[in-house]
């Protein structure tokens, strides 16, 4: 995938990293170490590696990871690294094969048919057995739903209800007939049998799923061992891709100190695969021979929301236009960013279906300070004006929010960086009178059509726990029309050109930068996969017949 044109000053730094995005990368990377990895295969008495299978012994893959997982249960508010381990181990009623397209496979669905725009007639197999022995039926959806409401997995919202209608059949009735939704919450709740998950409560072990690997070992925040099951009730002819099991063993390492990265990414016997490296060790990690180092698309874009209420300065439409003119993201990418990042060419995702590649050829804010200034006499705003920002606590809030205060000293105003925690940042968003102008926000592809971003972020009907109506804080009664009209698959490209064109125009929101998370894998995997959210599926890929790392 090549890389896509610079928004006129504001230019994609690349640096050879295989993919570009343009809606919004997730993650970050990471290492660990590895118990009896082998330094360089084993070598036969001809030189040749010996593979896994000539010797029957169990490959093994060794994964770093950056960030922690602090509990393993299938009810889990997602985030990526627990959508990594959970791969495999626990399953979806149904899944698009891969990110940016719509094409969707069952996977513990066998057939869905739509009987009205919110109710569709679903049919499971009638042979799912998890790694306990427990059948999967009827009723162990309505369970596994419901356990996704009581702990508020975010889409699980748009299930008003499952309806047991045989062993193995229901009827899902939603509370939205927007464009995607069955699909997306289809792909949302991670599955489990009742009697699996009591059991799981009753005596604290891992509860059961019915993917093809089963979790032998879990170290809260340190590490995770799953096995491939013998066996796995699906048939290979009918297996889901992101099902797959192509090597015995995984295990998981939490390392999430930069500098141990960098050791295990130079370090391929221990460590065959890191997802996903840190931006400040991605060039070296290109020069380690027998690794190879890719970029890994995502979901996320981080996005400026200005606060358009009477609460705010930015409630004026000139200031918010001001300061993403005084934006320099070369500055950004290059300065917080060590140069692996990316600015969009515009509001939207090329990834997602109904993007128009004409809106690149528009003015997204073109970093011009001269504008800047313009639009901030026509705002009307005296120099010396302090504007406070949020973001999530961590040092990309400190870097950005640096650089950003930088850009806008440029222009006489002064931004004060404020980081929150993660789980509170709906409550800054919500309370619009406690202070905030600007807010750094990931926000994440919804589905594969663009329309259902839209929905979600930009409208209030979407962001339904938005207190105050979308997610700038005002309700938009025009912009609430031009979503209404678009919110089907036979929308035209017209209604879809003209809410980007009013996004855009109103810059209630600023798309500004995604993040190049990077994986590094040794030579001997020949091919990663990916599932819908391109988190990497570790079982699915595909090994080298000389893979030479085993248990």
């Amino acid at each position: 995938m090549s890389a896509i044109a610079s928004r006129g000053m504001k230019k994609p730094w690349a640096r050879g990293l295989a993919a570009v995005l343009a809606a919004a990368l997730l993650a970050g990377c990471a290492s660990g170490g590895n118990e009896g990895g082998q330094s360089a295969g084993n070598q036969a008495a001809d030189g040749q590696v010996v593979s896994a299978a000539q010797e029957g012994r169990r490959t093994k893959a060794t994964v770093a990871l950056a960030s922690a997982v602090n509990v393993f249960a299938p009810y889990s508010k997602w985030n990526p690294y627990l959508g990594i381990q959970y791969a495999g181990v626990y399953e979806r009623l149904a899944e698009r094969e891969q990110f940016g397209s719509d094409s969707f496979q069952g996977v513990l669905m066998k057939s869905w048919e739509k009987v009205d725009d919110v109710t569709y007639d679903c049919v499971l197999y009638d042979y799912i057995v998890d790694s306990d022995g427990n059948p999967f039926t009827a009723e162990d959806v309505k369970f596994s739903v419901d356990k996704a409401h009581e702990n508020g997995i975010a889409d699980s919202k748009y299930i008003e209800s499952i309806e047991v209608t045989e062993p193995y059949a229901f009827t899902m009735k939603l509370t939205d007939s927007g464009v995607g939704i069955f699909e997306m919450v289809c792909e949302t709740c991670w599955m489990a049998a009742r009697a699996a998950f009591e059991k799981s409560e009753a005596d604290g072990s891992i509860c059961a799923g019915t993917g093809p690997y089963v979790c032998v070992e879990f170290i809260s925040g340190s590490s995770t061992q799953v096995e491939k099951r013998d066996d796995y009730w699906q048939t290979p002819e009918l297996t889901a891709v992101t099902s797959r099991a192509n090597v015995d063993v995984i295990v998981y390492n939490t390392v999430s100190e930069t500098t141990q990265m960098a050791i295990s990414t130079e370090d391929p016997a221990g460590t065959q695969i890191c997802a996903w490296l840190n931006e400040s060790i991605v060039e070296d990690a290109r020069t380690i021979p027998g690794v190879t180092v890719e970029s890994k698309e995502s979901i996320q874009m981080k996005t400026i929301v200005f606060n358009a209420s009477e609460y705010s300065a930015c409630s004026s439409e000139a200031l918010r236009k001001a300061i993403c003119y005084a934006t320099d993201n070369d500055a950004l990418i290059t300065g917080a960013l060590s140069g692996i990042g990316y600015a969009p060419p515009t509001f939207g995702s090329p990834y997602a279906i109904g993007y128009n590649k004409a809106w690149e050829s528009g003015d997204y804010y073109n970093y011009d300070i001269e504008k800047a200034k313009a639009m901030l006499a026509e705002a009307g705003i005296p120099e010396g004006t302090v504007l406070k920002f949020y973001g999530p606590a961590g040092a990309e809030t400190e870097k950005t929010g640096s650089v950003l205060a930088s850009c806008l000293a440029a222009i006489g105003l002064k931004l004060e960086v404020n980081a929150v925690e993660a789980a509170t940042q709906s409550t800054y968003l919500n309370d619009l009178a406690s202070g905030w102008d600007i807010f750094i926000a990931a926000t994440t592809l919804k589905g594969p059509y663009l329309i259902q971003s839209y929905s979600y972020y930009c409208s209030s009907v979407g962001l339904n726990n938005q207190v105050n109506g979308a997610m700038w804080g005002v309700r938009d009664d025009d912009f609430e029309n031009l979503v209404d009209k678009s919110n089907s698959k036979d929308g035209a490209q017209a209604d879809l050109d003209a809410i980007h064109d009013y996004v855009v125009d109103n810059c209630y929101v600023y798309q500004w930068f995604s993040n190049y998370f990077t994986c590094s894998y040794v030579d001997a995997i020949k091919e990663t996969v990916t599932n819908f959210k391109n988190n990497l599926v570790v079982g699915a890929c595909e090994f080298s017949a000389d893979y030479a790392y085993y248990e």
